[in-house]
């Protein structure tokens, strides 16, 4: 089993409350052979994040991560490692959320076009590659205005922190 690691917005991180709003998603990192990270940005929001959505019916969580990628960016990936899980306790929402995370690489450029849901398309989706110390600088250090901002920040924070050490050893991703 994946270890998790959880956030919540109380001081409880009890997962076995039952949260009448439940779901799974997936989301991770994407990184190009110019070392660029792949982010999305959420125009109505000024949000950055990194790529993922939610995991459709029996979905496998790492399927649903390239079809994600895929959707929103028009780009394939290969997934090198899974990280820990992200599990968000919005205890004041009553809602969790259980987000299994990967770190990728592109395996080439783009082979569609977006396939963006109605959501994305009213949020103003947009999808940029940016060299990876920029990116990860957008991503540590933008202020969330909303307490679903503060989540979302934090668990690609989250996200990033156990990816690091991949970002930098792994002879399996370009950067050296």
């Amino acid at each position: 089993m994946n270890k998790s690691i959880i956030i919540s917005d109380e001081e409880s991180n009890n997962q076995s409350i039952k949260f009448s709003q439940v779901r799974n998603a997936s989301r991770g990192i994407v990184l190009n052979d110019k070392n660029e990270i792949l982010i999305e940005k959420f125009l109505k929001y000024n949000l950055y994040t990194l790529p993922g959505g939610g995991i459709e019916n029996d979905e496998e969580p790492s399927k649903s991560f390239k079809r994600e990628v895929l959707e929103e960016a028009g780009l394939r990936c290969e997934i090198i490692k899974q990280l820990p899980n992200v599990v968000e306790l919005r205890n004041k929402q009553d809602y969790k959320q259980t987000n299994y995370c990967f770190l990728a690489k592109l395996c080439n450029k783009n082979v569609q076009n977006q396939n963006l849901d109605t959501h994305e398309e009213e949020d103003g989706l947009e999808i940029s590659w940016y060299p990876l110390f920029e990116g990860i600088k957008i991503l540590l250090y933008q202020i969330p205005e909303t307490e679903q901002q503060k989540f979302l920040t934090l668990r690609d924070k989250i996200i990033i922190q156990q990816a690091i050490g991949d970002l930098f050893n792994n002879s399996n991703l370009f950067i050296k």
